[in-house]
């Protein structure tokens, strides 16, 4: 990309990821969002690299946690000094999610902890029930099933619009909806 970076280009790229992302197309979203952090890399703007760093680890976490769980510890560290907390806030739920998925459920369970009231307090209901999902989920394998509950419970309370999710969100539901009916199918 040219030296000079067209903040407009910038931004169509960030959000050609987004759709592609959404859409379940992670290796497209890939592209777009590579080219965006090259672009926010020239023309040294943190908050995109951020905002582009954070799209790559979303579309890693399925794929390569370890991978997700880099590009998200460096997004966050390019924000966190600059004092965004609910955006850092959000980031860290889909770290904690890199967390869980690579095995390390007790960084996972810090990351969701720290960062809930955060979201909470912003009103920022489908972030915080994501993140008591994910608590919900952590619970499930310390095999604390009442917690992990309450914390669906939490979950579907903040939820306002069912249905209509795009693809990436889709994939956690069945994914959460698949440790409810366990949850629910063993004796507690």
């Amino acid at each position: 990309m040219n030296r000079r970076v067209s903040y407009r280009v910038l931004q169509d790229l960030l959000r050609q990821g987004r759709i592609a992302h959404y859409a379940g197309r992670d290796a497209e979203a890939k592209v777009h969002y590579s080219e965006a952090l090259e672009a926010a890399r020239t023309a040294k703007d943190w908050s995109l690299e951020s905002e582009a760093l954070g799209g790559l680890g979303r579309t890693e976490v399925w794929s390569d946690p370890e991978a997700a769980r880099e590009l998200l510890t460096q997004a966050v560290a390019l924000i966190e000094v600059r004092g965004k907390g609910v955006r850092v806030a959000g980031l860290k739920l889909h770290l904690a999610l890199a967390c869980f998925d690579s095995g390390d459920p007790a960084e996972a369970r810090l990351l969701v902890e720290a960062n809930l009231p955060i979201l909470e307090k912003q009103e920022q209901d489908l972030a915080v029930a994501f993140g008591a999902e994910l608590l919900g989920m952590i619970l499930v394998e310390e095999r604390r099933r009442p917690e992990a509950l309450e914390q669906f419970r939490r979950a579907a309370s903040r939820r306002r619009q069912p249905g209509g999710e795009e693809a990436a969100a889709l994939r956690w539901r069945n994914r959460r909806d698949t440790v409810i009916a366990q949850l629910l199918g063993s004796p507690a």
